[in-house]
């Protein structure tokens, strides 16, 4: 078992690196599956994993930030799409606790695990206004997990072409959608990250929720449970927790992917070492070693703020992003030059190093982790502070 965050729930952890090793025996298996096999899913909903974060109103866990992202963390390091799909999903349950009560108890009616795929519009898809709602035609992109999910979270305009047009989410059930085979990337494959198209299609007003109102406030306290008030989650608006969770299967993979450079690297290095001799691959291999333990480091930092703080100013978001992204900039250091130390062995064949290689590749260009962006927005606010 690996080292685990402090305030992450232990035997949640447990139970997922027990699975783990399963996962990774299928992940070996089926280099090619375009989709997470249909046992992953059984598994996942026998624990229901993706119930984690939701208030026990709705018979979810109610568990730590910390334990969400060390499930992923773990999953991710087993097989990346598994934690992908893992952390993207319980995330989209949290987002849909926060829409009005009646949609969040259609949501959750069969229970807290709920696989609930989100998809966003594309610019030219066209939204008018029904008397019962909003009617949609056109593509929808990047749905990660569509193929065995329960819901889709659809996000558009409330005008198409319209600046300053309110952005909505509108609830769409999976057995609706005619999913497009559309994902083609070589890495995180089996995540089915496919597109789907809506024909002129009604989303009743019933339900559409506004984005902000979802994202960014608490859940009003009159429909919390008293079974809630244990846990935090309920209690926090949600944008500092998910721009900075995609940081949690990165580090996953990258320790994984380390673990397999190392042996190829070991095997180069059989060569005794005289007193005094400078070796390029130990140096190299002790940096790389360096990187990761601080991107641990800073990765327990970031959730040990979200564990305990309650109320985040916009500069607290920036921060947190900010170092989320430098987890993945030193995982992503760390892995391409153990990638070059490897040199073909790693390239040139099909092996469990080269497919974590590829995955690592697509979940760190992730927008949310990107580094010179979160770093622009970070300065700018620092720079706007101490103008006052």
């Amino acid at each position: 078992m690996i080292e685990i965050h402090q305030h992450a729930d232990m035997s949640t952890c447990e139970s997922v690196y027990n699975l783990s090793k399963v996962w990774r025996k299928r992940f070996e298996e089926n280099p090619d599956a375009r989709s997470l096999p249909t046992e992953t899913f059984a598994e996942i909903a026998e624990r229901e994993l993706l119930g984690l974060g939701i208030g026990k109103r709705f018979g979810g866990a109610q568990a730590t930030w910390p334990t969400i992202c060390e499930v992923a963390r773990i999953a991710g390091a087993s097989c990346p799409s598994t934690g992908w799909v893992l952390l993207n999903c319980i995330g989209h349950a949290l987002i849909a606790e926060r829409m009005p009560e009646s949609l969040a108890a259609d949501v959750f009616a069969n229970g807290p695990n709920q696989v609930i795929a989100t998809a966003s519009a594309v610019p030219d898809v066209n939204i008018l206004a029904d008397p019962e709602g909003m009617r949609l035609t056109g593509r929808f992109i990047n749905s990660s997990a569509i193929l065995h999910a329960d819901w889709a979270l659809v996000s558009f305009s409330s005008s198409t072409g319209v600046k300053g047009a309110r952005k909505l989410y509108g609830l769409v059930p999976r057995n609706d959608i005619a999913v497009e085979d559309t994902w083609n990337s070589s890495g995180l494959l089996a995540t089915g990250t496919n597109s789907f198209w809506l024909e002129n299609y009604l989303v009743k007003s019933d339900k559409i929720a506004d984005w902000k109102a979802c994202i960014r406030r608490e859940i009003p306290q009159e429909i919390r449970a008293e079974t809630d008030e244990a846990g935090y989650l309920q209690h926090v608006q949600l944008i500092p927790f998910l721009v900075s969770s995609i940081m949690a299967p990165v580090l996953g993979c990258a320790e994984a992917l380390a673990d397999e450079q190392l042996k190829i690297i070991v095997s180069r290095c059989k060569k005794p070492i005289s007193n005094g001799e400078i070796s390029v691959e130990h140096h190299s291999l002790a940096e790389s070693r360096m990187e990761l333990e601080s991107a641990r480091a800073l990765y327990n930092e970031v959730l040990t703020e979200l564990h305990f703080k309650r109320t985040f100013s916009s500069g607290d978001i920036k921060s947190l992003r900010a170092k989320a992204a430098y987890v993945v900039q030193l995982c992503r250091s760390a892995s391409a030059r153990g990638h070059v130390q490897c040199g073909m062995p790693a390239i040139a064949n099909q092996g469990l190093g080269q497919r974590l290689w590829r995955d690592f590749q697509v979940m760190s260009s992730h927008r949310d982790v990107r580094l010179s962006v979160a770093l622009q927005e970070l300065g700018e606010h620092v720079v706007s502070e101490g103008n006052h």
